[in-house]
């Protein structure tokens, strides 16, 4: 994704009709009766574990809250190069914070990361993002069903797109479902506000993915979506793939690969990332 342009945000109302719809969808199924999937079976926040607490590189949060008085670290290092127009960039550490403040809420705090990207002939840029702050919340966490909504101020676009030119707002909806003992379904509707344009123009964007654990170690992330990058511009689609390996019971390890499939705001990326997350 090429950062070097200056995002102006658009109001999308298809994608927005298919956020309310996401939304809708959760808040029902958190209504629904939950029954348990068994004595063996892990639930969706498994007793605070690095690899249900923990986002690593994928594109959808986690939403399951860390529970209060737990602290969780991740760093991230993210690369990229774009098959149209030349672009590449590197972003580290990606530092992020989240602290337990109760049974449903944590705040999460995003240090400033250093970004170096390619300029015209040849020439390095180097940049530095904004920090983040927000605040999340946890509807619904059952044995089979988690739903979080989070507010953040001066956000990153994504966790695939650092960049010093960040929105002012964004609102989250995450959510997961375990359908059997090592299957997850997640989704993810986003909107940010832009600097520029104010609160009456958003950037929407969802995601659909999965968790598949390949045992009691690991998990497998693959997801799909969609996202608006710049005015006046079809939605960009793009998947990614995450792999999670727990280290120790407080350190994970973190990889991920990813792509866009289709060429928009004169950028067709691909990216690597790889990272650590720690419960002191």
């Amino acid at each position: 994704m090429n950062t070097s342009i200056v995002r102006k945000y658009a109001w999308a109302p298809a994608a927005m009709r298919r956020t309310s719809v996401a939304i809708a969808v959760a808040a029902a199924l958190s209504s629904m009766s939950v029954r348990p999937v068994g004595a063996n079976a892990q639930e969706v926040c498994t007793n605070a574990s690095l690899l249900t607490t923990a986002t690593g590189s994928s594109q959808i949060p986690s939403p399951c809250i860390v529970p209060a008085g737990n602290f969780l670290v991740e760093a991230l290092y993210y690369q990229n190069a774009s098959k149209v127009g030349g672009t590449a960039l590197a972003a580290y550490p990606l530092l992020g914070f989240d602290a337990g403040l109760g049974r449903r809420t944590d705040v999460v705090l995003d240090l400033p990361s250093q970004i170096a990207e390619s300029g015209r002939n040849g020439a390095g840029v180097y940049r530095r993002s904004h920090a983040t702050y927000g605040l999340r919340y946890g509807f619904a966490q059952t044995e089979r069903f988690a739903l979080t909504a989070a507010i953040a101020v001066v956000p990153p676009a994504s966790v695939y797109a650092p960049s010093e030119t960040q929105p002012k707002f964004r609102l989250d909806v995450n959510s997961a479902y375990r359908l059997t003992p090592k299957l997850a379904i997640k989704a993810r509707s986003q909107g940010a506000t832009s600097h520029t344009a104010g609160v009456g123009r958003i950037l929407p964007e969802q995601d659909l993915g999965a968790d598949i654990a390949l045992g009691k170690l690991t998990v497998f992330s693959p997801d799909l979506g969609l996202r608006s990058v710049t005015a006046h511009a079809h939605p960009q689609s793009f998947a990614d793939l995450c792999v999670k390996h727990l280290l120790s019971r407080r350190i994970m390890f973190d990889a991920g690969i990813g792509t866009t499939f289709d060429q928009v705001d004169h950028a067709k990326a691909h990216y690597v990332a790889a990272g650590l997350s720690l419960r002191p």
